[in-house]
């Protein structure tokens, strides 16, 4: 079934696709080639999926989201208008639905959306790599370029990774093959849980990404998961984004790194410098974090949002439950201090729950780029109070 969003006060229902105009509103121009999103789902009625995809297209076989009954969650998306600009999102089990828009990418822009994101990668059945669970320290390589129509010499590629039946708690770290792991991570995850992220990775060598398996346990077989990866679009070699080789952790509360060693508190704005650090340059109009949230003292949600003068924003890019360990993938337009004196570069991170948080910098868009980050990230899909207009 589908559902048109605008003016509907309720639920996706289950194998229903809702279909949202993103073109023409919020800042976004009608001609826009992709838009970058942060989706969520709320209070979801049972285990399930949702995929993001233009609409007017076959619905391809990928996710951009997984979720289990009552969860609320998120994950980014690099979306592909299609017929009079809207984007179809599918969801396999009822869900609430909440979408923000955090900037776009114009026509003509250096960056290519694949119209029907492919999966590249799927350990349960052979796609990409042998049939076979990735052990606890084990990495896999993955052939990046040349498949799914991303060319030979892309210089990053933005895919949805997948964690699925893991047997332990762990992460997983994407980064180029032939360079040294990062100290960095993409993705967290518990016991028998399936969860995805958005992660732009730089091809390394013969352009493959690696992807490591880290878990808490004695034997390696104790800790395997199974890894699926879909493409969804690629820069082309001499792209104005530039992708940092070694993913870099710029800020880490439990240590020290960006910030004062202190959890931030309930209700407070934490602000820590984004550009001019681990190779990204001042002045940077947007940057590629990976922003984790770790040992969460209670449920809640965090907003990545340009430091002063731009207010906090009514949207939201992570959803966490108490104790929980969760990352998401932003793009974040920097601005200045909350205090007047203080230079530019900065990034805002607001928590309605006591947190400790992580942020690690994948690469950035230079001013004058072909990407253009929205200051203030605007909701334009909320199933539960018929925003959608």
């Amino acid at each position: 079934t589908s559902v048109d969003a605008p003016g509907e006060v309720s639920a996706v229902g289950a194998d229903s696709t809702l279909e949202l105009k993103v073109t023409g509103v919020a800042g976004v121009p009608a001609d826009a080639s992709a838009v970058a999103v942060n989706l969520t789902i709320v209070n979801a009625q049972a285990a399930g999926f949702a995929t993001v995809y233009p609409c007017g297209a076959v619905r391809p076989e990928a996710s951009n989201i997984n979720y289990s009954a009552g969860q609320t969650i998120a994950n980014s998306a690099f979306a592909k208008p299609g017929v009079d600009g809207k984007v179809c999102i599918y969801t396999y089990a009822s869900a609430e639905v909440l979408v923000d828009v955090a900037g776009y990418f114009p026509a003509g822009s250096d960056y290519e959306p694949i119209a029907n994101p492919s999966r590249i990668l799927d350990t349960r059945n052979g796609i990409g790599a042998p049939a076979a669970q990735v052990a606890a320290g084990q990495t896999l390589e993955l052939q990046s370029t040349g498949v799914a129509g991303v060319p030979a010499d892309a210089s990053a590629v933005a895919v949805n990774l997948t964690i699925v039946g893991a047997a332990a708690s762990g992460f997983a770290t994407m980064f180029p093959c032939g360079a040294a792991r990062p100290d960095a991570s993409n993705i967290n995850y518990t016991a028998g849980q399936t969860i995805a992220n958005s992660v732009i990775a730089k091809p390394g060598t013969d352009g493959k990404l690696c992807i490591y398996n880290y878990a808490n346990v004695r034997l390696p077989h104790l800790g395997a998961v199974d890894v699926l990866v879909d493409v969804a679009g690629f820069f082309p070699a001499g792209s104005d984004f530039e992708p940092i080789p070694n993913p870099t952790r710029i800020l880490d509360t439990r240590n020290g790194i960006g910030a004062p060693v202190a959890p931030l508190a309930a209700g407070e704005t934490l602000e820590f410098q984004a550009d001019g650090v681990a190779g990204v340059p001042i002045g940077a109009d947007a940057i590629a974090l990976n922003v984790t949230v770790v040992n969460a003292r209670a449920a809640g949600f965090v907003t990545v949002y340009p430091c002063f003068p731009e207010p906090l924003p009514e949207a939201s890019n992570l959803n966490f439950v108490a104790g929980q360990t969760i990352a998401n993938l932003v793009i974040a337009k920097p601005g200045t201090g909350l205090l007047f004196f203080e230079t530019g570069g900065k990034v805002c991170i607001y928590s309605d729950a006591t947190i400790d948080v992580l942020a690690d910098v994948s690469g950035s868009f230079p001013t004058g780029s072909g990407f253009t980050a929205i200051a203030n990230p605007t909701r334009i899909l909320d199933t539960r109070n018929g925003i959608g207009t």
